[in-house]
């Protein structure tokens, strides 16, 4: 127990140190508004250090924010080809997307727990048929452009999940060329449903402001789907606005 805290302590103090020595937005927020001088960092027990460092809202990583590239730093010269560059999905509705820098290793570790994550509510299996607010794949698996200081390519980080969210033995995707009818959607959902065998499971969600939108027309339309224990809604936490639950 005490190595892994040994760990920890250890790689925060090496996090923080690179930080403050590359990042310029950060060791000036750490200058005006830690209580603490850097001086005295070696001297700090972690739990005391971790409550006096500045917190840095995920926000300001956005494009409109102005400040992204204060807050990033990458040696790209020699070890490229380590490192994705991802924008998030853009589910709120913003035309400023939220920008990450993560190692492949991360990513196929990302990509291999969100998976197992995904089984886990189906008791470890996949789904026999899920309707998915998501365009298929292919649409989106080409790389967008990025600002030049970082010289590269940045993805979509849903191209690199949508291959296993609410993965099933029958994947519908929904949204075509950016746009989704729902009243042709429940139309498909509610066909299906009838032919479900009585141990097969059905999924439905994806994009979380269009999952919600969905629901909001059934219930506006006073619509229902009677899938009981075999049905299954998710979504992710981007776009929720604090509507977390209200429909589902």
């Amino acid at each position: 127990m005490s190595l892994e805290k040994d760990k920890f302590d250890k790689k925060l103090r090496e996090a923080l140190y690179y930080q403050l020595e590359r990042s310029q937005l950060y060791r000036y927020m750490f200058d005006k508004l830690s209580p603490i001088s850097i001086s005295e960092l070696d001297n700090i027990p972690t739990k005391t250090l971790i409550e006096v460092l500045p917190f840095i809202l995920t926000d300001m990583f956005k494009f409109k924010k102005g400040v992204f590239h204060l807050l990033t730093y990458i040696d790209i010269k020699n070890s490229a080809s380590d490192f994705v560059v991802t924008l998030s999905s853009g589910t709120t509705g913003e035309t400023s997307k939220s920008v990450e820098i993560r190692s492949k290793k991360d990513v196929h570790f990302i990509v291999k727990e969100f998976e197992t994550a995904l089984k886990m509510l189906n008791k470890g299996k996949e789904y026999d048929v899920s309707f998915i607010f998501f365009p298929h794949p292919r649409e989106i698996s080409q790389p967008e452009p990025l600002s030049r200081y970082i010289g590269l390519p940045a993805y979509p980080f849903l191209s690199i999940v949508i291959g296993v969210h609410l993965k099933a033995k029958e994947m519908n995707y929904v949204l075509k060329n950016g746009k989704v009818d729902f009243e042709e959607v429940f139309k498909r959902i509610a066909r299906r449903v009838l032919k479900l065998e009585k141990n097969e499971k059905i999924a439905i969600g994806g994009s979380t402001i269009l999952t919600y939108r969905f629901l909001e027309y059934m219930e506006e339309k006073n619509l229902k789907l009677k899938i009981g224990e075999r049905g299954f809604v998710q979504v992710g936490a981007g776009g929720w606005s604090g509507r977390k639950g209200r429909k589902t």
